[in-house]
């Protein structure tokens, strides 16, 4: 938007009506050289006109010289609103555009383009974006949990580094760009070389030893040393020294505890919600409400593998923003064993349809989740 090019309509335009409206659109679109290239369908929905009425008002703005306009065939319209500026500026306009036009976008100042990775908690999204700053901004704030930038690695050609990436790590991919990686992952990203697109895939971590050095661990073999120190391991062979038919003391036997003496009293030990509850717990960092303990957890199940795909939905339903508390639809989707495009956002499922489903499952079944 730009002020002087609206005063300029305010103070010389002739217009009036719906015509001024969109001599007024268009100012609002143009930079202070009076130039713009709005669509037709954006100019009609700030006017409030259909886009055959658009059309012909532009015509006619161009008949009275209040605007000048440069078609273009599949593209929008370069427009110069005109008031007040003669036909040698808006011809100058209209070549410093054309010039700038085809030098291409003159990249900003401090702006990096190339491939981000982000995350937190064992889930990282590998993407690419021409500013990369203002991309990772963008993502920390919409992200339902604290992220961190992992590594940038800048270059012209993302968008090939992004494939490769992506077909490395297609195994631990949970949803579109984001991927359960490892830290064992994470510092082979960190050394990532983009001069030949190649990714480390293990590195090994060296581990000091008692002398101060290193060791690796994956070194199955082991260096002998060669001493002439007597040997601490009792010998097999009878001593001389020993004496004939002497025996060895027998060892002193472990004295007898006292069943009245007194004894450490042992805590009993401290036992962790359910399974299910804990994986909820973990993606989600916060516990469900106690009324739905039963219904998770007899649903659910113990099994690794029921687990392994409860703990799956719950990161994806966690990704896709949508309600933790809705429990009846997260596990629906544990049934179906993915999560849908579905309305899932809503409150949905009350405390007391929570009860009606509990009471469906039995008092045997709800006492057996319980541990009573």
């Amino acid at each position: 938007m730009s002020i002087r090019v609206m005063t300029q309509v305010w103070d010389h335009s002739t217009q009036k009506g719906s015509a001024l409206l969109l001599l007024l659109a268009l100012a609002d679109h143009a930079a202070d050289d009076g130039f713009c290239w709005p669509g037709i369908e954006r100019l009609a929905k700030r006017v409030r006109m259909s886009s055959r009425s658009v059309m012909r008002k532009i015509q006619d703005l161009e008949n009275s010289k209040e605007i000048a306009v440069v078609r273009q065939l599949g593209q929008h319209n370069w427009y110069v609103v005109s008031v007040g500026m003669t036909d040698d500026e808006v011809k100058d306009v209209f070549a410093t555009r054309k010039l700038q036009w085809e030098a291409g976008p003159v990249q900003k100042r401090g702006e990096r383009q190339g491939v981000y990775v982000i995350g937190g908690d064992g889930y990282y999204k590998i993407g690419h974006a021409t500013d990369i700053d203002r991309r990772i901004s963008q993502l920390k704030v919409q992200s339902p949990f604290p992220v961190e930038t992992i590594c940038v690695i800048e270059g012209d050609d993302y968008a090939e580094t992004e494939r490769k990436l992506h077909e490395h790590y297609a195994a631990k991919r949970t949803n579109g760009e984001w991927f359960r990686l490892t830290s064992i992952d994470i510092e082979a990203l960190k050394t990532f070389d983009t001069s030949d697109n190649s990714v480390t895939p293990d590195i090994q971590v060296p581990t000091s030893d008692k002398n101060g050095g290193t060791s690796d661990k994956n070194d199955k073999t082991t260096d002998i040393a060669m001493s002439d120190e007597p040997s601490l391991e009792p010998s097999l062979e009878p001593s001389e020294e020993k004496q004939e038919g002497a025996t060895a003391p027998p060892p002193p036997e472990p004295p007898a505890q006292d069943d009245d003496s007194p004894s450490e009293e042992k805590e009993p030990e401290k036992t962790g919600p359910p399974q299910a509850i804990a994986a909820y717990r973990a993606v989600f960092h916060s516990y469900p409400r106690k009324e739905t303990y039963g219904f998770i957890v007899t649903a659910v199940g113990s099994r690794p593998d029921r687990l392994q795909l409860w703990t799956r939905i719950c990161t994806e339903w966690l990704l896709r923003g949508y309600n933790k508390y809705n429990i009846r639809g997260l596990i629906d989707c544990f049934h179906k064993g993915q999560v849908g495009n579905g309305r899932h956002d809503k409150q949905g499922g009350g405390i007391d349809e929570f009860l009606e489903i509990a009471a469906e499952l039995g008092a045997q079944e709800r006492a057996a989740a319980y541990g009573d």
